[in-house]
């Protein structure tokens, strides 16, 4: 397969790498090692402030995920885009395990590599979990299973699907990216689209978006599979995860038991409801991959009570009238509300009456100041319901300022 795919790019004279981040450099070094005599273009903004001319000058465009088309004005079909997901997944989609969805999806991806890993299986993990494709192709055998984890921007326009295909849940999310709500769900599904009556899909709710798509695949629904099963974790970990994390499993015909252990001893992955600390009775949880108001609500409803809920941050277009609806049901004695979303949800809350306490500040810093002089114990959730992109560079970044405030 790797072959076909080094043929299939040497009948390009030209091609355009289009955004040079980690992808971008991947897709760039994979070129020079097997296209010696293909010319290669790098087309990144900080070539100057014309380096969009560029494209004009290639035959085949190798797009990075991070860059927007609708942003810049560029229709798709203007050119001859292509991206490395696309090229992977065209090359070797029987091997492949693709796995998406608004929130889950790098943990079911980690939690099932795990799973592979401990049956003895040849397996390996890449995509949106920040192994470009082109890291590990030359790893790939015919019977290695590939878990790679696909973010929409990934599925943005792709015309091939891979084999095995998994969608844990769509929100709204990302609509600073894409025309409309509506962009970012053909995105996601596109995971589904290219399958034939051969592959497999799999997927955590009954969606009414899925009907057009889900004609031809075999469709397994863990709310019929997998509605009696318990598998306890010492992380918090979706039961959708887990329960999907057994169906594929199992189909890969891995002892039960080595899936049991996996799932119960895994250590979920930073900045997903994080125990960070116990400070004078006082248990800190760093959930800044909450970046929507669905992921907020899934948090704290994987507490018997919250002391304090900490929200806010970028604001992106995002409905939140879900997330207060949800906060009238609760009762948390307070909610420390930071930034642009904090803003917005404390005038929300104001307007439906809710009698709870409230505090607003303007970053985490302050934030946190206050904190340290409440005496009040209990479970401190910071799960920001938000983007970070208005003070941090990503939510790794602001997980890891969250931490570092409270171990100071």
């Amino acid at each position: 397969m790797l072959q076909k795919l080094i043929n299939h790019l040497q009948s390009y004279k030209t091609i355009g790498v289009f955004g040079y981040g980690k992808e971008g450099q991947s897709t760039h070094q994979f070129l020079n090692k097997y296209l010696s005599d293909t010319k290669v273009i790098i087309i990144d903004q900080q070539n100057g402030e014309n380096y969009l001319d560029a494209l004009e000058n290639c035959d085949l465009i190798i797009k990075s995920p991070g860059i927007s088309l609708f942003k810049l004005g560029i229709e798709y079909t203007r050119y001859d885009f292509t991206s490395a997901t696309e090229l992977f997944i065209k090359y070797f989609k029987q091997n492949i395990i693709g796995i998406t969805g608004t929130k889950g999806k790098s943990t079911l991806a980690s939690l099932l590599y795990q799973v592979l890993q401990n049956a003895k299986k040849k397996t390996l993990l890449c995509g949106n979990i920040g192994v470009p494709v082109f890291e590990i192709i030359e790893k790939i055998e015919y019977d290695t299973i590939v878990v790679m984890e696909l973010s929409s921007h990934q599925l943005d326009n792709i015309q091939y699907s891979p084999h095995m295909a998994v969608l844990t849940n769509i929100y709204q999310d990302h609509l600073d990216y894409y025309k409309s709500l509506e962009f970012y769900i053909e995105a996601k599904l596109n995971i589904f689209k290219y399958q034939s009556v051969n592959d497999i899909a799999y997927i955590a709710h009954e969606d009414r978006r899925l009907n057009d798509v889900l004609k031809s695949q075999k469709i397994i629904n863990i709310q019929s599979s997998c509605s009696s099963l318990e598998i306890c974790s010492k992380s918090f970990i979706h039961k959708d995860t887990i329960s999907l994390v057994y169906m594929i499993a199992k189909r890969l015909m891995i002892d039960e038991k080595v899936i049991i252990e996996t799932i119960a001893n895994f250590t979920s992955l930073p900045h997903r409801i994080e125990y960070v600390n116990t400070i004078d009775g006082k248990e800190f949880y760093n959930d800044s991959i909450s970046t929507i108001p669905e992921a907020a609500i899934n948090a704290v409803q994987t507490f018997k009570d919250v002391e304090v809920l900490i929200l806010g941050g970028f604001n992106r277009g995002i409905d939140y009238s879900k997330l207060i609806e949800f906060l009238h049901t609760k009762d948390i004695p307070t909610l420390i509300l930071i930034s642009e979303v904090g803003k917005l949800i404390e005038g929300l809350l104001q307007k439906s009456g809710y009698k709870g306490e409230m505090l607003y500040f303007q970053d985490l810093k302050k934030a946190m100041n206050y904190i340290d002089a409440k005496s009040q114990k209990g479970i401190y959730l910071f799960s920001p319901a938000a983007s970070s992109f208005d003070q941090y560079k990503n939510f790794e970044e602001r997980g890891e300022d969250f931490k570092k405030l409270i171990n100071k």
